[in-house]
C-alpha cells in the first residue's frame, strides 16, 4: 500500500466501519451531558405513583416531539432530531449477548447467571428505554373499564426468578412484571 487510505481499503475496514458516516460518542457524558430537564414527583402512596407513571407515559412522546431540537451532534448532522436515542445509547449497559449481537457458545447457554435469563435470551430494550407496560391498578382491577391489561399488548419479557420473588413478597402481578 502506498498510503493509509489504500491500506484501509485493502483491509476491508472501509466497508465494516464507515468512519466518515458515523458520529463517535465514546463515553456516557455525550448522552447524559446533553441539556435536559428532569422533574421529580412525590406521590402520597404507591397507588398514586402508579397512576402518575401511566399518565406521564402517555404525555412523554408529546413532550419529546415538542422539544425536538438536536439535529446536530458533535458538529455533524445526525439522522435524528431528539436527544433520546443518544442518551439511551450512552447508558445502555447490556452485553453484546444481551443485545442479541453475539450468540453465546452452546456450552455457556443457561449457565451465565450474571446475564438476564442465564445468557439464553437477549434483552430487547435497554434499561433506559420507553415503557413496556402500564402499571396502574385503578379501583383494584375490579372495574373492567379501568383495567390496564387491555393496553399491555406488546411483548414484555420478564426474568422469572425476579418475578416469583416479587410475587412471593406480596407485589401484584401487574407491578411485578
Amino acid at each position: 500500500p502506498k498510503n493509509p487510505a489504500e491500506l484501509i481499503q485493502m483491509s476491508g475496514l472501509d466497508r465494516e466501519c464507515p468512519v466518515r458516516e458515523t458520529i463517535a460518542m465514546d463515553c456516557m457524558a455525550y448522552g447524559m451531558g446533553m441539556c435536559c430537564l428532569q422533574v421529580t414527583f412525590q406521590a402520597r402512596d404507591v397507588a398514586e405513583s402508579r397512576h402518575l407513571y401511566d399518565q406521564l407515559a402517555v404525555l412523554t412522546p408529546i413532550m419529546l416531539a415538542l422539544s425536538a431540537a438536536t439535529p446536530i451532534v458533535k458538529g455533524r448532522l445526525a439522522d435524528t432530531d431528539v436527544r433520546w436515542a443518544t442518551i439511551a445509547a450512552s447508558v445502555d449497559d447490556r452485553t453484546p449477548q444481551e443485545r442479541g449481537k453475539a450468540v453465546c457458545a452452546p456450552s455457556h447457554k443457561g449457565k451465565l447467571g450474571w446475564m438476564a435469563g442465564g445468557g439464553e435470551r437477549p434483552l430487547g430494550k435497554s434499561r433506559y428505554e420507553s415503557i413496556s407496560s402500564y402499571i396502574c391498578n385503578c379501583k383494584g382491577g375490579i372495574d373492567p373499564k379501568t383495567k390496564t391489561d387491555r393496553y399491555n399488548d406488546i411483548p414484555c419479557p420478564i426474568d422469572e426468578t425476579s418475578y416469583h420473588t416479587l410475587i412471593g413478597a406480596g407485589i401484584d402481578p401487574r407491578l411485578a412484571r
